[in-house]
């Protein structure tokens, strides 16, 4: 009997199993059944096994398309080097390396296969990836070479632009850069496609960007004519903007021309009176009066000769402003124009615009010079250290230590041609610097009545105004500082001479000196002779000496501009030693004298009394100064000069003042009669008892009494 476990609970145990429940497998359907069974069994097994075999090789080529993808973000975007962070012509280049470096990928990732499913299925994946990133690459890469074939065409179109300002001068030259820049943009639009507006608008801008450059370089050169001249040829080739720019940057200049030639016309029209040297009184020297005069002393005014050739002097020089040909090409530049030979010498206006910028440029090297630019247009500006020219003229008379006489020091020829364009035009020989005296309601009259006849606008008749009135006050600027200086060294000469000066005939400049100088000149003199006639000096104490001193010591500023030579005759020399002593101090530490001044001030009207009569006013004058001086020597004896006096010390300073003046001023005040000692042992007194200094009368009542005590 066959046994079988049993599970009966929690324990188990063997069980007999009957034999009836066996059955035999006997009949031939069952097996049949049996077999299919198992078949189909089979079948599944090798379809569920075929499903696992494909899950690994997705996962296996999911792997790989994983790895390779993160080489290429890597390559792409993420590396140090990442393709997409280049620029320009650097993406361009690099496109063929990061192509051959997706083949060495793919190539690297398909040897990892491990069936030909794995294979099928990770090209299929790898295609497209690749595939997916090399038409971005190559659309970058396109985009990065037309933004630099862009850039390089901007930076043609510049240099076309820079090269033409640069050679403006040279007509051909600069059309021919002009011409390659057309062409450059007629090349951009042909590549991107542009309308026929926009390739127009662009073409103005360029041609309108050339030729703005070129007025705006010359007027920051300071040159309005050269500007004004490229700006009237070219006006029709600028854009509304640029014109309108260029015009507002020209009109203030040529309205200041204007206004200029208006104001010379009128103060060239009205009497003046200048120095007895001055040469041609009453015409002005403008601007356009120069440049006459130089065309006259040239050429009279002819540009060719009576047998119809360029008028051509020995030395070579051409036209009616006789420019050496080898100047030409340089004077050209200055006016703005091309060099052409032909015009030169057959043009009048041509060689006229040469002459009169060649005179402007002398005339800016020259600081606005008018006799020195006149010099080097007929010897040229020379060289200092050859000895050549006016700059060589110039060395030669500062060497011989007479600067202003450097005329003398230019040729013969030279001197000749000066001398002819100071006469007509009134320019003085130290470069026009010469003051005069205007009548300005004539200068006022003659604008009003030109005005009124050429329909001037009210704005430039205001303009002609002011710049008469700029004229009127450079003159008047210039005759104050040339009175001052001559006045300066009259007064050293009179310093030198002391008390010796009794005549203005002993002053060599007294005959430039303005009349109410030559007046204080001749008193001063008078009265040195009467007292040395006499016998006599200024005596001490003298109304001079107490006025300059209460002004050291009250208005210290006001002080130190006074010239003290002029009263040198009126203190005594040791009155005159103090007063530049005081000065002195205070140029060398005006914060210091002027802090300590006010120190003294301010004691001597806190402590001072009305009897002690300290208030400065008439004769008090002379005791107010005897204190304040007493006071500052104290102080400067007794006190730190780096900081201020104490209360105390101030109240001292007053005391001890009070006393040395006592002495000295015995005869002019009773109140001062007392001995110093006394004055401040009683004073130190009765302030520790009352705590207040006593008065004057007080102090004079105290000494009385002690002295009817001691009798």
């Amino acid at each position: 009997m066959v046994t079988v476990p049993v599970t009966p609970g929690r324990s188990v145990q063997v069980q007999p199993m009957p034999e009836a429940r066996f059955r035999y497998a006997e009949s031939r359907n069952f097996v049949g059944q049996a077999l299919q069974q198992g078949g189909e069994n089979l079948g599944r097994l090798a379809g569920q096994w075929d499903e696992i075999q494909a899950t690994h090789d997705e996962a296996a080529v999911k792997k790989l398309a994983v790895e390779t993808s993160s080489q290429m973000r890597e390559m792409l975007w993420t590396g140090d080097d990442a393709y997409f962070n280049k620029q320009g012509f650097d993406a361009g280049s690099a496109r063929e390396d990061v192509e051959k470096r997706f083949t060495e990928m793919r190539d690297e990732a398909m040897t990892r296969v491990q069936n030909e499913r794995q294979r099928v299925m990770l090209t299929n994946v790898l295609d497209k990836s690749i595939g997916d990133n090399l038409v971005d690459v190559a659309r970058y890469a396109t985009g990065q070479l037309n933004v630099e074939w862009q850039k390089q065409s901007e930076a043609r179109l510049a240099g076309f632009q820079q090269d033409a300002v640069q050679l403006f001068a040279e007509p051909d030259r600069y059309a021919d850069n002009i011409a390659g820049g057309l062409l450059e943009i007629q090349s951009i639009a042909d590549r991107q496609g542009w309308s026929e507006e926009r390739v127009e608008d662009a073409e103005e801008r360029f041609v309108s960007g050339v030729h703005t450059a070129v007025i705006n370089g010359r007027l920051s050169a300071d040159d309005i004519d050269g500007a004004l001249t490229i700006f009237e040829k070219y006006r029709d080739d600028l854009s509304f903007n640029d014109a309108q720019a260029i015009q507002s940057k020209l009109t203030p200049a040529i309205q200041y021309r204007v206004a200029e030639e208006r104001a010379l016309v009128a103060l060239g029209s009205v009497p003046t009176s200048g120095p007895d040297d001055a040469p041609t009184p009453g015409v002005a020297s403008s601007l356009y009066s120069q440049l006459k005069a130089i065309e006259s002393n040239e050429s009279g005014g002819k540009q060719f000769d009576k047998a119809g050739k360029p008028l051509t002097s020995s030395a070579g020089a051409i036209g009616v402003m006789q420019v050496m040909p080898g100047t030409g090409p340089e004077a050209a530049r200055y006016a703005g124009l091309a060099w052409d030979p032909k015009r030169f010498r057959e043009d009048e206006d041509y060689n006229r615009a040469l002459g009169q910028a060649y005179y402007k440029e002398m005339l800016r090297k020259f600081g606005g010079d008018p006799v020195k630019a006149a010099a080097a247009y007929n010897a040229g500006p020379g060289s200092a250290r050859k000895g050549t020219g006016v700059n060589g003229a110039m060395a030669r008379a500062r060497k011989a230590g007479e600067p202003e006489n450097w005329i003398a020091y230019l040729p013969a020829e030279t001197r000749d041609y000066v001398a002819k364009f100071q006469r007509k035009t009134g320019a003085a020989a130290d470069g026009g610097s010469t003051p005069r005296k205007w009548d300005l309601s004539a200068a006022y009259t003659s604008l009003e009545d030109r005005a009124k006849r050429e329909g001037w606008s009210p704005e430039e008749l205001e303009r002609a105004r002011q710049r008469v009135d700029e004229h009127v006050r450079r003159d008047e600027m210039l005759d104050k500082r040339r009175d001052d200086e001559e006045w300066d060294a009259a007064l050293g000469t009179v310093d030198a001479l002391g008390d010796n000066f009794t005549d203005v005939s002993q002053i060599p400049n007294f005959d430039r000196l303005s009349p109410d100088r030559r007046v204080q000149l001749r008193n001063s003199a008078d009265a040195n002779r009467r007292a040395v006639l006499a016998g006599e000096a200024p005596k001490a104490n003298g109304d001079t000496a107490i006025i300059l001193g209460k002004m050291a010591i009250e208005q210290p500023e006001a002080f130190l501009n006074v010239d003290l030579r002029e009263y040198r005759n009126k203190v005594t020399p040791a009155e005159f030693d103090e007063l530049q002593k005081s000065q002195s101090r205070i140029s060398a530490n005006p914060a210091e004298e002027k802090s300590l001044l006010g120190v003294v001030n301010s004691a001597i009207s806190f402590f001072s009394t009305p009897d002690m009569r300290l208030n400065g006013a008439g004769n008090n004058a002379l005791r107010r100064n005897r204190v304040a001086n007493a006071m500052l020597v104290y102080l400067r004896k007794n006190v730190d000069p780096k900081r201020l006096p104490t209360d105390s010390e101030r109240r001292a300073a007053f005391n001890w003042a009070v006393g040395e003046v006592h002495g000295e001023m015995r005869a002019d005040d009773e109140v001062f009669d007392v001995p110093a000692e006394f004055i401040r042992s009683y004073g130190e007194r009765q302030r520790q008892l009352t705590g207040k200094w006593p008065t004057n009368r007080q102090i004079m009542d105290a000494y009385a009494r002690r002295g009817q005590a001691t009798r």
